[in-house]
């Protein structure tokens, strides 16, 4: 399939879905966030960059997030939403279930699903997790620049990169600790 027949399906899809997420937000007391589709412009970077222009393994053109205020509710709701879609395994997890080791200290629990026809993810949080993760935002814009700069030229990160990458992670593992232990 490619990126217009996508974007297509997603369009159509889009009302379905975001009322049946807030559906499950409501029943769980929790808050539905429906951000519109992924830019065109950052699908085709994320393609071109991470996914050698592979489409199947484009996972979030349609997205959403689901907000609570503890773990245990987030594991309620990974547990009610793995029932009531189509999961697709090998791109889900659950870090307030079973810790994940990020190189930067962020975790969530997320669904990628299939609905439609077509790939969409469901990211699940606590309340602190989003605020530190607003809070680290800019840090993670620049690590992101640094290792976007390095796949644009080919190259690995220079050691200078690389002590530039390891200053932000450490920042932001600081912040990430301080929501899950907050």
């Amino acid at each position: 399939m490619n990126l217009d027949d996508i974007y297509t399906i997603a369009k159509q899809i889009k009302p379905d879905f975001d009322n049946k997420i807030e559906q499950v937000a409501n029943f769980l007391q929790g808050k539905a966030i429906l951000p519109p589709l992924k830019s065109v412009e950052r699908a085709r970077e994320k393609l071109a960059i991470n996914l050698d222009g592979d489409t199947s393994l484009l996972r979030d053109i349609l997205r959403v997030s689901l907000v609570f205020d503890n773990a245990q509710q987030v594991n309620d709701a990974y547990n009610v939403l793995s029932k009531r879609f189509d999961v697709v395994k090998e791109g889900s997890r659950n870090g307030y279930a079973k810790p994940i080791q990020s190189s930067d200290g962020y975790f969530d629990a997320k669904l990628d699903i299939s609905v439609g026809g077509i790939f969409a993810e469901i990211q699940i949080h606590t309340q602190a997790m989003i605020e530190a993760k607003e809070r680290v935002h800019s840090l993670y814009e620049q690590k992101q620049v640094i290792n976007r700069q390095a796949l644009k030229d080919g190259v690995r990160l220079t050691p200078n990169q690389k002590k530039e990458v390891e200053l932000l992670n450490t920042q932001m593992r600081e912040i990430y600790r301080e929501a899950n232990n907050g």
